[in-house]
């Protein structure tokens, strides 16, 4: 159960690792600190989205957690 409990931790802190790095790399590319490109905004945007499902599945877990079946 506790394996559990850390793998879902993990798993939201890669979400947020995920998101919080769309938004730097973003964030950069607007103030003009990087060059802006196609790929470095499509990176982002996967970023983000992976770190969102990441983050919901996660949460999803937590809220919902699987009912021990009976045998």
């Amino acid at each position: 159960m506790q394996i559990r409990k850390n793998k879902i931790y993990l798993q939201i802190i890669v979400g947020a690792v995920f998101v919080l790095t769309s938004f730097l790399v973003s964030l950069l590319m607007v103030i003009g600190v990087i060059e802006k490109s196609y790929l470095l905004s499509f990176l982002a945007y996967s970023f983000s989205l992976a770190g969102v499902a990441l983050g919901l599945m996660a949460v999803y877990e937590i809220v919902f957690p699987e009912k021990k079946r009976r045998a």
